[in-house]
C-alpha cells in the first residue's frame, strides 16, 4: 500500500474519532463478553508480589483498563493506555477510577504516523514511551483494521512482541468483515 493511501485512511480514522468521540464512548461502557474468556491467562500473571503491568494501544475511553481493576481489584497495576484520540483519552482519564498503589497512564499517539515516520527503518528502534519499556500484557482490541496494509500490522505485530516480559501476553483481537 503506497504511503498516500495510508496517510489518506489514516486522516479519514482520525477524523471519525474527532467527531464521534462522546457517542462512541457512550455506547462502550461495559466490558466485551469476550473478555471473560481470558481470565485464565490474566490470572496467571495476577498472582504475584509486584505491580503487572499492561498496555493496551487503542485504548479508547479505558473500559480495558476498567475491567482489569474490576476484575482484580487487590492486583497492584501499571496501566498504560495509548491511542490517537484526544477526547477519548481524556474520557479514560475521567472515567478510571485508580487508587493506589495502582497507576494508569493515558498517551496520545498515532500507531500509523509512527510507524510512517520510522519508516523504512526497523520500529525496534524506537526509543519512546510507550515503547521504552516490557510489560506483562499488551492489548489491542478492535485496532487491527485502523492500520492500513499489511507491512504496517506485521511491524507492529513483530515490534509488540519484544516488548513483553518473558511469559508475557499479547492479545488482539480482528474484525470479521465477512461474517
Amino acid at each position: 500500500m503506497n504511503r498516500q493511501l495510508i496517510l489518506q485512511l489514516n486522516q479519514l480514522n482520525q477524523q471519525f474519532y474527532r467527531t464521534t468521540a462522546k457517542a462512541f464512548d457512550q455506547t462502550r461502557q461495559n466490558p466485551w463478553i469476550g473478555w471473560e474468556e481470558l481470565q485464565p491467562w490474566i490470572d496467571q500473571i495476577t498472582h504475584q508480589d509486584r505491580a503487572v503491568s499492561a498496555l493496551d494501544l487503542g485504548c479508547g475511553n479505558g473500559r480495558w483498563q476498567r475491567f482489569l481493576l474490576d476484575r482484580w481489584p487487590h492486583q497492584t497495576w501499571q496501566l498504560t493506555g495509548v491511542d490517537n484520540s484526544s477526547d477519548l483519552l481524556t474520557r479514560a482519564a475521567d472515567q478510571t477510577p485508580v487508587t493506589s498503589p495502582s497507576k494508569a497512564t493515558w498517551q496520545y499517539l498515532d500507531l500509523v504516523q509512527t510507524w510512517l515516520e520510522t519508516e523504512p527503518a526497523d520500529l525496534s528502534s524506537l526509543i519512546r514511551t510507550p515503547f521504552d519499556q516490557t510489560y506483562d500484557v499488551i492489548t489491542l482490541f478492535g485496532v487491527w483494521h485502523h492500520l492500513p496494509g499489511q507491512k504496517l500490522r506485521q511491524d507492529w505485530l513483530t515490534k509488540l512482541a519484544t516488548q513483553l516480559k518473558p511469559h508475557g501476553l499479547l492479545i488482539f483481537t480482528y474484525w470479521q468483515f465477512d461474517h
